[in-house]
């Protein structure tokens, strides 16, 4: 009977389903042939879809590894030409034009009457502290006894 029902269209069997009772034999086989029928079908679209994911797997991990070479390609000439710039550079610009001297704001401006006073006063600074580190100095020379024969 197994062969009768495989030869049978779906219609057929939903017919038979329907003559008989649920709990009768050809009813239940029906059923069951049903089942089968559309496991087979969800089977051959679960392939079918697993197929084509696979396909569409394989282009993207095509694009992905020639992005990654063009990424690497990038990233190496920019090791070169940064190391080139790094080296190169300072050369170029050096011949180009003078380095340019430091100024401080001091210098950037004409002297005021305030930044004179200033300077005067550093100076008389520095000359009384020499004059008192040489006082010291020559009291310490004095202050010594002659040496002992």
């Amino acid at each position: 009977m197994d062969d009768d029902l495989t030869s049978k269209t779906d219609a057929e069997l939903a017919r038979m389903q329907e003559r008989n009772l649920p709990t009768e034999e050809p009813a239940i086989l029906s059923r069951q042939e049903l089942q089968k029928r559309l496991i087979e079908i969800q089977h051959k679209f679960n392939r079918e879809l697993i197929k084509e994911q696979h396909e569409l797997n394989k282009a993207i991990l095509k694009k992905q590894l020639s992005l990654a070479k063009v990424s690497i390609i990038c990233a190496f000439l920019g090791v070169i030409v940064g190391a080139t710039l790094q080296s190169y550079l300072p050369i170029l610009l050096s011949r180009d034009r003078p380095v340019a001297q430091k100024v401080s704001l001091e210098q950037s401006f004409p002297p005021t009457t305030e930044t004179i006073q200033k300077g005067s006063v550093k100076r008389q600074v520095l000359k009384s502290n020499e004059l008192s580190a040489t006082k010291e100095k020559d009291d310490s020379v004095s202050s010594k006894s002659p040496p002992r024969k």
